[in-house]
């Protein structure tokens, strides 16, 4: 009888506990792994949208040096051997709490493996992010009549071209910026640049 009682009222609550458990551990996982997806997402958004601006103010410096501009910002995300496992993962657990749930109760043998998996590489502070390492800037100036010039490094973008011309590229970028987060037409906000009085006088007073 005891058996009896075990099995049909108590030994259900437990693996309803036991489920539990691990759909909290899994629910924290998976949606860190989100996480990172729309970063990397918006990432990608941003940089399509500010170059749309570039474009469009390039089109009207035609008297300026800069014949066309481009930023790109990228994601190294998804390159590391950390987001193949948060990968896994997340792509099984997503199909048995979508669907699978309702015929196979208990994760499975393959989603506990997966989840101990990256609960592994935790222990072993391989998901230790460092975000700032995941991300690369790069610059393209083209000059009118010359080659594109592209940098890759923060302390190779002055090399790109003169101070003139790289003051230029500063204001697309601050220009492309405000036409991304202006709501109105009359929106105005203060900047404040590096020598903005060596582009006109006028700008000091």
């Amino acid at each position: 009888r005891c058996f009896m009682d075990y099995m049909n009222n108590e030994h259900e609550s437990k693996e309803e506990m036991i489920v539990g458990r691990y759909i909290v551990e899994a629910e924290k996982i998976n949606n860190f792994k989100y996480d990172l997806d729309n970063a990397d997402s918006n990432l990608n958004k941003f940089t399509r949208n500010i170059n749309k601006n570039c474009s469009h103010i390039c089109d009207n410096l035609n008297a300026l040096a800069i014949e066309e501009f481009k930023m790109s910002i990228s994601s190294s995300i998804k390159d590391n051997e950390w987001y193949k496992v948060l990968d896994d993962f997340s792509e099984a657990y997503d199909n048995w709490r979508g669907s699978e749930r309702i015929h196979q109760p208990m994760p499975s043998e393959y989603l506990l493996a997966s989840l101990d998996k990256v609960q592994h590489f935790i222990g072993q502070n391989k998901l230790n992010v460092k975000f700032a390492q995941q991300f690369s800037m790069d610059l393209m100036v083209k000059q009118h009549g010359q080659a594109p010039r592209t940098a890759t490094k923060t302390n190779s973008f002055k090399a790109l071209s003169s101070n003139g011309t790289m003051r230029i590229a500063q204001l697309i970028i601050y220009l492309s910026l405000l036409s991304m987060i202006s709501t109105a037409t009359n929106t105005e906000l203060k900047l404040f640049i590096d020598e903005i009085g060596v582009l006109d006088p006028q700008n000091t007073k």
